[in-house]
């Protein structure tokens, strides 16, 4: 239907794109406001996710998708517990060489 709205994610949105788990996310480096919506679509044959190194109070990862195939899209859940001005690491945690920087906007 013309002009209806788009079904795809909407905010911030990480991608990993063909071949990703060679080279690493198609963004690598992606800002999201604290407690923003934020997005991972894997465009890649291999399944992947987003996963911070920095691990809360808890011991599990400070923000975390999970574990999607291709075409798939999931929420990276703990952006709330984001700092702003602070930059975190993540990887795919079944590629740790896939590598990204999230960056935390007020």
């Amino acid at each position: 239907m013309p002009g209806a709205p788009s079904s795809g994610p909407v905010g911030a949105t990480i991608v990993a794109g063909p071949g990703a788990y060679l080279t690493t996310y198609a963004t690598p480096v992606m800002t999201v406001r604290v407690a923003g919506l934020l997005n991972f679509i894997n465009n890649d044959l291999p399944q992947h996710d987003v996963t911070a190194v920095d691990l809360g109070s808890d011991g599990k990862p400070l923000f975390q998708s999970k574990l999607i195939g291709l075409g798939e899209v999931a929420q990276v859940a703990g952006t709330d517990r984001l700092v702003a001005g602070r930059s975190y690491a993540f990887y795919c945690s079944i590629h740790p060489g896939m590598r990204g920087t999230l960056i935390a906007a007020p």
